[in-house]
């Protein structure tokens, strides 16, 4: 966006020669604001809301009937599933009104709404009852009177939804599954700034481009793949270090964590601080360890973290040894094969290169695998994220024990294992031109 806004401006004011300074993100951000202020969906204005609103099939994909009976197998095998939308109740209903069904909030447990992601993770906002659309009876903490399932809220925070979680699933702590197609609010935030929350990310990307044996099949393909930005996950330069890259993804990443996240029973914020330098530290204990990572720990988790933009929903085990969905940790030689629903053969097209997650190379070629990875965002998604996903209605026909890949590191921290399903994205495993490279 802001390359072809260069573009006009000098092809306008300079005969399509660089001009030597610009102003327009002030513009660009009114824009956006004139497009997306929340109250704009009641309203009829700005131009994005009445469109989604006026022709749905354009923009919302219906879900098969199969996804609507996988949320409701979650439940019966006790899940509890919630949807934690940075969107306003009246837009984010009519989106999941027209793709789930008109009953779609008794699919989930808890809806929050507006939650203003990613401060959700890291702040101590009040949640909001809801009359209609209309926020009201703000209140801070939770109790079973305030917080109840079955019940839908604005705002609000992290701390005392996962409080709140434990109490009603009668186990302390809980563990939690995170989907998002976010990076920095539903990927780094939950990461960053909790303890119990793994994430898958869902990537439409891996779509669009093509996996390992699954040929691009995106209806919008075109403007989400570009022949001169190359691909989300990897583009055929000198590899950076990963430091400096993740560095630039936003000061966001360097923010401490707050006071009220570490838990209220620090009364200083040198306390606080110290707490919160020992709990980076510590191996976070995850919903996805295996019985034998258990045993031997494997794997040392020194960072980790549906819908459209600015949502997402998780499912909550009651137990670890019972996690939200079950994931093996091996690589190499000694990763998993891609079985099938039945546990019996690969599905068609489902090999992802994760037996060479970084294969031997001359000097003429490049590493294959998850080791290719030098984006920005494909590095946080690797970085950050349990797993990576082109939707979550791949996951709809495996069995609630299946056991996925993902992105295992090493004792220092280094990735060396897969973490997409159900396949790798082309580019990680097929030689760019050399034109490109």
């Amino acid at each position: 966006l802001c390359g072809r806004i260069v573009d006009v401006l000098d092809q306008i004011n300079n005969h399509g020669r660089p001009m030597e300074e610009y102003c327009f993100w002030p513009d660009v951000l009114d824009g956006l604001k004139e497009m997306f202020t929340r109250t704009q969906f009641a309203s009829d204005q700005g131009g994005y809301f009445p469109e989604i609103k006026a022709h749905p099939e354009r923009f919302i994909l219906k879900r098969r009937p199969e996804f609507r009976d996988w949320l409701k197998m979650l439940r019966e095998n006790g899940k509890f599933l919630y949807v934690i939308t940075g969107s306003n109740v009246d837009f984010a209903s009519h989106v999941a009104s027209y793709a789930l069904g008109e009953d779609w909030k008794d699919l989930f447990d808890i809806v929050i709404f507006f939650a203003r992601k990613p401060s959700f993770f890291i702040d101590r906002r009040p949640f909001w009852k809801l009359n209609g659309e209309k926020e009201v009876d703000p209140f801070t903490g939770w109790d079973e009177i305030e917080l109840d399932t079955k019940h839908f809220y604005s705002q609000g925070n992290w701390h005392d939804l996962n409080e709140f979680f434990e109490y009603t699933t009668e186990w302390e702590p809980s563990a939690s599954l995170y989907f998002g197609d976010n990076i920095l609010q539903d990927i780094l935030a939950p990461n960053k700034f909790t303890k119990n929350v793994d994430s898958v990310s869902v990537s439409e990307e891996l779509l669009a481009e093509g996996m390992v044996g699954h040929p691009s099949k995106h209806q919008h393909a075109k403007d989400l793949v570009s022949s001169f930005w190359g691909s989300y996950f990897f583009y055929p330069e000198p590899v950076k270090k990963a430091g400096k890259v993740l560095n630039r993804a936003s000061s966001f990443a360097k923010r401490k964590q707050s006071i009220g996240e570490i838990g209220r029973s620090e009364s200083t914020p040198s306390a606080a601080l110290n707490e919160m330098k020992k709990t980076v530290n510590l191996r976070r204990v995850s919903s996805f360890r295996t019985k034998e990572e258990t045993e031997n720990g494997t794997f040392s988790r020194t960072a980790s973290a549906m819908g459209r933009p600015g949502s997402g929903w998780g499912l909550l085990g009651k137990s670890r040894a019972s996690s939200p969905i079950n994931i093996a940790c091996d690589s190499g030689e000694n990763s998993p094969d891609q079985s099938s629903p039945s546990g019996n053969q690969t599905p068609q097209g489902c090999s992802s290169g994760r037996v060479t997650p970084c294969e031997p190379c001359d000097e003429y070629s490049i590493p294959k695998g998850q080791s290719r990875i030098n984006t920005l965002w494909g590095i946080c998604i690797k970085s950050y994220a349990k797993m990576c996903i082109p939707d979550l209605d791949v996951l709809v026909d495996y069995p609630i024990d299946y056991k996925y890949p993902i992105f295992a590191k090493d004792e220092h921290g280094e990735v060396i294992a897969s973490g997409f399903f159900p396949a790798d994205p082309v580019s990680l495993h097929h030689n760019p031109p050399p034109s490109s490279r």
